[in-house]
């Protein structure tokens, strides 16, 4: 009866690790098919860079600011179609649609224009 039981549980447990394992592969695999996004904001009428600008990926829900130097980089995506919105405070919104491919492609260039007050 203990021999059963040994020989059961291994079975049980190799099994289980069988399966985790898998788990881990298919993740892995789907990382690899995984994309990023990068590019830099700008001012459109003096081509200075823009700081924290909230850059957002419609699609996915990923939110990310712009850094001093306007750039940003947005991992994690799958491939596939994206609508990009951009917000900062006395700019108007932009949004720019992008197909994404998984192959490299080069960083993007939002231009924004500042709000004009009357």
């Amino acid at each position: 009866m203990k021999k059963l039981f040994i020989i059961s549980s291994l079975c049980l447990f190799c099994t289980i690790n069988n399966n985790l394992l898998s788990a881990s592969d298919n993740r892995k695999n789907s990382d690899m098919n995984m994309v990023s996004l990068s590019g830099q904001v700008i001012d459109n009428g003096t081509g200075e860079t823009l700081a924290g600008v909230l850059v957002k990926i419609d699609e996915s829900g990923k939110i990310i600011y712009t850094d001093f130097e306007g750039k940003f980089e947005i991992t994690g995506l799958f491939p596939g179609s994206y609508s990009i919105s951009t917000s900062l405070i006395s700019y108007e919104s932009g949004e720019l649609n992008l197909d994404l491919n998984g192959e490299e492609r080069e960083p993007v260039r939002i231009k924004l224009n500042q709000v004009k007050i009357n």
